[in-house]
């Protein structure tokens, strides 16, 4: 998957492949560029570093079909974390939980790729 937000088509970091439990909708984010999982660092700041995919780099995306919110679902504790981005300084954090911190979440632009890195066109 690309998320959208990321300056340039092309850009490598923004490409993650997804990775799901069976029987779980949680997913797995692993970048294509660092092959390392997005997750949450032990002092809660969002990191791309782990080579293993755990608790901490468990997400929820709420609706692939549109502009999404995503959640960092072992973040605050277990409550969860909304990602947030800051334009102005170009920087993504995960946020707090619940409906207000939904409503102020990021919006994130989800695309199926193939391995070419071509969107596909079949789904």
């Amino acid at each position: 998957v690309r998320l959208g937000g990321f300056s340039g088509h092309d850009n490598h970091a923004a490409v993650f492949g997804r990775w799901q439990r069976k029987e779980s909708s949680v997913v797995g984010l692993q970048n294509k560029q660092s092959v390392r999982y997005l997750g949450q660092s032990m002092l809660g700041y969002l990191s791309c570093s782990s080579s293993k995919y755990g608790r901490a780099e468990e997400w929820e995306i709420n609706d692939e079909d549109r502009d999404t919110a995503i959640m960092c679902v072992g973040a605050n504790w277990g409550n969860g974390g909304w990602l947030e981005a800051n334009t102005a300084k170009g920087t993504v954090s995960i946020g707090g939980y619940g409906i207000e911190a939904k409503n102020n979440a990021a919006l994130w632009r989800i695309t199926e790729i193939d391995y070419d890195g071509e969107e596909d066109t079949t789904s």
